[in-house]
């Protein structure tokens, strides 16, 4: 079937200046949905998917954001960690140094007029504390015997954990002299001591 797109023209001009309005605003809603449906919408569904991405995308760049904040905090906190443990391996003194710590020990405690009576190391009691390939550790009972006053015994014990000497303090007892000048000092220090093998 042949539209004589000529006679349609005829016919739309004879009609009524409305029934033309209606043909015309017909035709523009028929364009704008046939727009709507097959050009705006895909572009509408697919802008909504990006909107989706870009909040994922936003979501991803957050979180390694964070990532690289605790991977710096996590670093600084390592960094810390090691200088700590530099810093306590240059304490741990080898186990041939047992001569050399009690000079210390003796030295320290003439700064802080502490009478030393005794200092003696107790081989016998000497914990091995772990063995690894890279070297043992040991814990040796050094007994001091002094007669000081408290503050002076307590400036005594910092100053030597403030120096080259890594050691707990056990079987602390005090008790006042008979003339009353002083204190009765008996400690035990676990000096803690490594030796390392022997080369190849």
């Amino acid at each position: 079937m042949k539209i004589n797109f000529q006679n349609v023209m005829r016919s739309i001009n004879r009609a009524d200046i409305k029934v033309r309005y209606g043909i015309f605003a017909g035709i523009l809603l028929a364009i704008f949905v046939l727009d709507y449906f097959l050009l705006m919408a895909p572009q509408i569904r697919s802008l909504k998917g990006l909107g989706e991405a870009v909040k994922t995308a936003s979501a991803d760049v957050d979180r390694v954001s964070n990532d690289r904040q605790r991977m710096r905090q996590i670093k600084d906190g390592l960094n810390s960690s090691r200088a700590e443990l530099d810093a306590m391996s240059l304490k741990v003194r080898s186990l041939q140094e047992v001569p050399v710590i009690l000079e210390e020990i003796s030295r320290t405690a003439n700064q802080f007029n502490v009478k030393i009576d005794q200092v003696k190391p107790l081989p016998e009691s000497q914990e091995t504390l772990i063995s690894t390939p890279e070297g043992k550790y040991y814990a040796l009972p050094i007994v001091i015997q002094a007669r000081s006053g408290y503050h002076m015994f307590g400036h005594f014990l910092s100053t030597l954990e403030s120096g080259h000497l890594f050691f707990t303090l056990r079987d602390w007892h005090m008790q006042a002299e008979q003339d009353a000048k002083g204190l009765l000092v008996q400690a035990t220090l676990k000096v803690i001591l490594t030796q390392k093998p022997a080369p190849p």
